[in-house]
């Protein structure tokens, strides 16, 4: 059990605790699988704790979804308004590393998702791949292959290879399949 926090900081302080759990948890198990008494007990907190706090397993997933998202959203936007470097292809490499690392940073975020979009009214895979396929065009602006498929194609290996490598999965070399990745990406984009 988690040591409990006193004073003023124990409400944001419970809060996140509880949330970064049930995160993983509604990752993990999906929406109807996961039990807020699992969430509590395994935050460290009671299930009355919980329930006082967002006062339904609903409030609680919502809170999630709107806390990431706008996390997730802030931290893209300052990727894709970065200042390009003059060589377009090592910019683009360099782009693309880090919304892999943004994507394995947020994983349980993103797969939660994908997992639930059917409970969600937007869908914020949709805002990165636009995002992407923007960068795309401005580094690229004769490029002959339709950026959205492109951005999709990048984020769903993405996806897949940090999946790959949170089960564990042995099926390739991670840090190898991802430089191969973007060196290809490359090579498509400079045809």
């Amino acid at each position: 059990m988690k040591k409990r926090i006193l004073g003023d900081n124990m409400s944001r302080e419970t809060e996140k605790i509880i949330m970064d759990t049930a995160l993983k948890i509604f990752a993990e198990e999906g929406y109807v699988g996961a039990k807020t008494r699992v969430i509590a007990e395994s935050s460290g907190f009671s299930e009355m704790t919980l329930f006082r706090k967002f006062k339904s397993k609903k409030n609680l997933f919502n809170a999630i979804l709107e806390g990431q998202k706008e996390y997730l959203l802030k931290e893209a936007s300052i990727l894709f308004s970065a200042d390009e470097i003059e060589n377009h292809v090592e910019s683009f490499k360099l782009l693309i590393q880090h919304v892999y690392a943004l994507m394995e940073e947020n994983f349980h975020f993103i797969s939660l998702y994908i997992n639930e979009r059917r409970r969600l009214s937007e869908n914020i895979l949709d805002e990165l791949v636009i995002c992407l396929s923007h960068q795309i065009k401005l580094r690229f602006p004769n490029i002959k292959v339709n950026t959205k498929v492109f951005a999709f194609n990048i984020l769903s290996f993405f996806y897949l290879l940090i999946f790959d490598k949170y089960r564990n999965y042995s099926f390739m070399n991670h840090k190898e399949a991802l430089n191969e990745f973007i060196e290809n990406c490359a090579l498509v984009l400079t045809a």
